[in-house]
């Protein structure tokens, strides 16, 4: 009779070792998980996520916008389109004669 009280007692000492357990490996991992994010810039707390965005400059930020648009725009086959003159690879627009002409006069 002695045996079932022990019996009970021995099962929820493991059950409650093998949780404990779990419990620690558990928050070891997002201990870790935590750190990673925040080299990465990204801060989770309580309150929230924070995600920080690296310091980049107004010139490279445009320098980089720029830079992807002219290759999308090298890159797209739209059917009678017109790519603006930075991105045009023969001589914008029509030519002039080298005569004294107004500059309103062009050869077409």
């Amino acid at each position: 009779m002695i045996f079932a009280p022990l019996f009970v007692l021995i099962f929820v000492l493991a059950f409650a070792g093998v949780g404990y357990l779990a419990l620690k490996q558990l928050q070891d991992a997002l201990k870790i998980a935590n750190e990673e994010m925040k080299k990465r810039n990204v801060n989770i707390s309580s309150s929230g996520a924070k995600i920080g965005v690296p310091e980049v400059s107004r010139e490279e930020y445009l320098d980089k916008t720029q830079k992807a648009f002219v290759t999308a725009m090298e890159h797209s086959e739209a059917k009678g389109f017109s790519a603006p003159r930075f991105i045009s690879k023969k001589p914008a627009g029509p030519k002039r004669s080298r005569s004294n002409k107004s500059v309103n006069d062009y050869e077409v």
